[in-house]
């Protein structure tokens, strides 16, 4: 089945567009979400990158509206940093939000257990910590309240794929 995921990582308009500059509005992503509904295509709100203590401000208000919007799925992503966009994302985050800046940072690196560029397959789509699961476990009855399928990253179980097969299922033998 074919189903196509909108990237909302949240709702307020000022934060989305100084982390996410010259991307589309929350509002906007919420529109594409409900035209694709409407045009009866399998469609779901993609919680990404979530960004701690930042995503979680409107996260009901988020995952309602795409509910409203006609989504039927649901899954988050924990915000990666790897080295080279590290240092670019710390200072728009402190230049959007400079009050809020220091504890978002540190509760991303305390979700990821102080690697916020980790990389290691599987690894690098899952946080760790009591944040972590607090998060998870309030996503997972926001999406039960609104009738969203929860699916991605908290149902995706890596231990049965290698790095190996899922490639040659890509591009073929060899």
């Amino acid at each position: 089945m074919t189903r196509v995921f909108i990237s909302i990582p949240c709702l307020d308009e000022s934060l989305a567009r100084a982390l996410e500059p010259g991307a589309p509005s929350p509002k906007e992503r919420l529109g594409l979400l409900r035209e694709l509904a409407a045009a009866d295509i399998p469609c779901g709100l993609a919680l990404a990158p979530f960004i701690p203590r930042a995503s979680e401000d409107d996260l009901g208000a988020l995952i309602a509206g795409a509910a409203e919007a006609g989504a039927r799925f649901a899954f988050w992503l924990l915000l990666r940093l790897p080295g080279e966009v590290q240092e670019v994302f710390a200072r728009r985050l402190t230049e959007a939000v400079p009050a809020r800046a220091a504890a978002i940072l540190s509760t991303l690196s305390e979700m990821r257990a102080g690697r916020p560029g980790e990389s290691r397959f599987g690894e690098r789509m899952r946080g760790r910590g009591s944040h972590y699961e607090l998060v998870n476990g309030l996503i997972t009855v926001l999406c039960r309240r609104h009738g969203l399928a929860l699916g991605g990253e908290s149902s995706l179980d890596v231990a049965r794929v290698s790095r190996r097969a899922r490639q040659g299922e890509l591009f073929g033998p060899g």
